[in-house]
């Protein structure tokens, strides 16, 4: 089955798009992507497709735009015009990059930032020469969502993968304390015998209580390392399940031949790692915050003196007092 060269989704020989493009042969999932591919290749940016990293399959999610939700953002900076977007659909630091540079490309902006760990990105344009209008087509163009920056929408978006965090750690937690009650029953029969039937039955029941911690708290977990797989990168969600999966698929096999099992290794490791994340989480949170109310006491005007240097002295002292 042929892939998609832009989006990477798989696509049935009989809705595959096929276009030569510079002489190469090119499959698309549909004509939208192509027409992002070509747009790609035209502003130079094709290093895109080369340094894209934990890319998920398919087109980013794309939706009618309300200009009309972007306008109350706008703020005047200077002779320009700035505001802060959302950008759905980035993947990786290679999203980031191509965005920041389709705007800086785009005549009468003169900066675009984005943050990846936020999707936050802030532009500053002229407005005699383009709208917000035209900076939104500019970002949909290459297939990215952009959506308007409400403090409140984030914060209540942090609050929501928090809250999520702390259902899958919480559950982990519970099976986790039932699981360790087994593993000392367990442990302590090895040391002072138990007999057949108990120990397969605590070893079913041990399976049981890993098997949810396993597979509905830490597929966050899974997803992220099959990505990471996916795209040839071994990053840390990949360490964390191949530790778990091998304590979990040794100990199913032990199970089968009558040996130990470490079921609760399995288990610990997942709930540790949640932990972890939500306190993260929090602390991000709170930092975030912090950061915002700090910016709301930053002064919105200045006073600008011009003179020679030693009148600016005086006018500086009569502002503000200088001890002895």
């Amino acid at each position: 089955m042929p892939t998609c060269d832009h989006c990477l989704l798989d696509v049935a020989e009989r809705d595959a798009v096929r276009e030569e493009i510079s002489g190469q042969a090119k499959v698309f999932c549909c004509h939208g992507c192509s027409g992002i591919y070509r747009l790609i290749r035209s502003e130079g940016l094709e290093d895109f497709y080369v340094g894209r990293r934990e890319w998920t399959p398919g087109p980013a999610e794309s939706k009618p735009l309300d200009v009309s939700a972007f306008l109350a953002g706008l703020r005047p900076a200077g002779n320009e015009i700035e505001t802060d977007l959302i950008i759905d659909g980035i993947r990786c630091a290679s999203c980031v990059w191509l965005n920041e540079k389709i705007l800086l490309r785009t005549r009468g902006i003169s900066y675009a930032r984005v943050n990846y760990a936020t999707h936050r990105a802030k532009v500053r344009w002229d407005p005699a020469q383009l709208d917000i209008s035209a900076i939104l087509s500019r970002i949909k163009s290459v297939g990215y969502t952009p959506k308007p920056f409400l403090p409140s929408a984030y914060e209540e978006e942090q609050k929501q993968q928090a809250r999520d965090l702390l259902l899958r750690f919480g559950t982990a937690a519970f099976f986790s304390m039932q699981l360790m009650l087994f593993s000392v029953a367990l442990y302590a029969g090895y040391f002072q015998g138990i007999d057949e039937r108990t120990k397969n039955v605590f070893h079913l029941i041990s399976l049981a209580l890993t098997t949810p911690v396993l597979f509905y708290s830490g597929w966050p977990l899974i997803q992220g390392s099959i990505r990471g797989l996916r795209n040839l990168t071994f990053n840390m969600d990949v360490l964390i399940v191949a530790g778990s999966l091998s304590a979990y698929g040794y100990s199913i096999w032990q199970m089968l031949t009558n040996g130990e099992v470490y079921f609760d290794t399995a288990a610990m490791i997942i709930t540790l790692i949640l932990l972890g994340r939500y306190i993260e989480a929090g602390a991000k949170r709170k930092a975030s915050e912090t950061i915002g109310r700090l910016m709301q006491l930053s002064p919105k005007e200045a006073r600008k003196l011009e003179g020679p240097l030693d009148e600016l002295s005086r006018a500086v002292r009569l502002v503000v007092p200088v001890s002895s």
